[in-house]
C-alpha cells in the first residue's frame, strides 16, 4: 500500500497545500488509532514508561521529520522519482543498522535487496533522476531518518501493542504538521478540502493506518533491513496506479524490471541454511 502514497498525494495536492494535506492525513490516522485503542481496550499501554521514550523517538522521527519531508519533497518531483528516491531507505537501513551493530543480513539476502532496488529503478523510468534539485535532496535527507526511528519502534513494540505506538506517533505528527501548515500555508476553502477528502482518507486510513500496522508487525518479527528490502516491491503499485489515475504509461523496459523485483524478493524470503537474526540476539545467547 505504501506504493500508493506518491500518486494519492498528488491527487490531493491539486486541491489543498502540501502541509495541510499531511496534517489532515495525520489527523485521520490519529482518529483511526483512537478507535483502535478504544475497541481493544489498550489505552493503558500509553502509560508504559519503558516504551514511552522509544515511542516518542520513533513518533518524532517518522511522524514529523520523515512524513513532513516526504510530503514536502514529493510535491516538487514526479511520482516515479519519489518512489525511486524512497528506495534509498534500503541502502541506509543496511548501512546504518549494520554500523549500529543491531542486525545484519546474509550475503544472499544482501544480494536480494540490491537486485530488488535495481529492478525498482528500472521499473520507475531511468530518466526520472536526470536532474537532482531541491525536491530530490529533501527526499534523500528524509530516507536517512527511518533506520533510527524503526529501531526504536521495534524496541517499543516488544513492550506494547502497535495501536499505542502509532496513535502516539499520529498525534505528534498531527500537532506539529498543523502548526507548520498554519504558519507557512494558506488554509484552503471548504470546497477544496471536500474535493481532497477522498484522497486524504485513503492516505490517513490505508497508507498511514493499515499499512503501518502491517509494517510495525513485520519489523517485530523480521529484521528491519529485510523488511525494508522486501518493501521495494511497492514501485510496481506506483507504476500501475500512476497509469490508472495519472495516465503515465509504462515502457517495455519498466515492465522488464518486474523480473529482478521478483528474483530479489525470492532471495530475501528464502532461507537456506541458518536464518537471519539480529546481532543483539547473538550476543545475548
Amino acid at each position: 500500500m505504501w506504493g500508493l502514497l506518491p500518486v494519492v498525494s498528488k491527487q490531493a495536492y491539486a486541491s489543498i497545500p502540501v502541509l495541510v494535506c499531511a496534517a489532515l492525513s495525520a489527523l485521520v490516522t490519529a482518529l483511526f488509532f483512537a478507535a483502535w485503542l478504544t475497541l481493544r481496550g489498550e489505552w493503558r499501554e500509553l502509560l508504559c514508561k519503558e516504551a514511552l521514550a522509544s515511542s516518542l523517538i520513533s513518533g518524532i522521527g517518522i511522524g514529523v521529520l520523515y512524513y513532513g519531508l516526504v510530503f514536502w519533497g514529493q510535491s516538487m518531483v514526479p511520482a516515479s522519482t519519489t518512489s525511486v528516491l524512497l528506495l534509498m531507505e534500503v541502502f541506509f537501513s543496511m548501512l546504518l543498522l549494520r554500523l549500529m551493530g543491531h542486525e545484519r543480513l546474509s550475503r544472499r539476502q544482501g544480494v536480494g535487496g540490491a537486485v530488488m532496488v535495481l529492478g525498482a529503478v528500472l521499473v520507475l523510468a531511468p530518466d526520472s533522476l536526470s536532474f537532482i534539485g531541491k525536491g530530490e535532496l529533501i527526499l534523500l535527507v528524509a530516507v536517512a531518518i527511518p533506520p533510527f526511528a524503526n529501531f526504536h519502534m521495534q524496541k517499543a513494540r516488544k513492550l506494547v501493542g502497535v495501536g499505542s505506538i502509532l496513535f502516539l506517533r499520529s498525534c505528534i505528527s498531527c500537532a506539529v504538521l498543523w502548526l507548520m501548515a498554519l504558519s507557512f500555508e494558506t488554509l484552503p476553502s471548504v470546497t477544496d478540502m471536500m474535493s481532497a477528502a477522498p484522497w486524504v482518507l485513503i492516505n490517513g486510513l490505508l497508507i498511514l493506518g493499515v499499512s503501518k500496522i502491517l509494517w510495525v508487525e513485520a519489523i517485530h518479527r523480521i529484521p528491519i533491513s529485510k523488511a525494508v528490502s522486501m518493501n521495494s516491491i511497492s514501485p510496481l503499485v506506483t507504476l500501475a496506479v500512476a497509469y490508472w489515475l495519472l495516465d503515465e504509461r509504462a515502457d517495455w523496459y519498466q515492465w522488464l524490471g518486474c523480473i529482478p523485483l521478483s528474483l530479489g524478493c525470492w532471495l530475501l524470503v528464502s532461507r537456506p541454511g541458518r536464518p537471519t537474526e539480529p546481532l543483539v540476539a547473538k550476543r545475548d545467547a
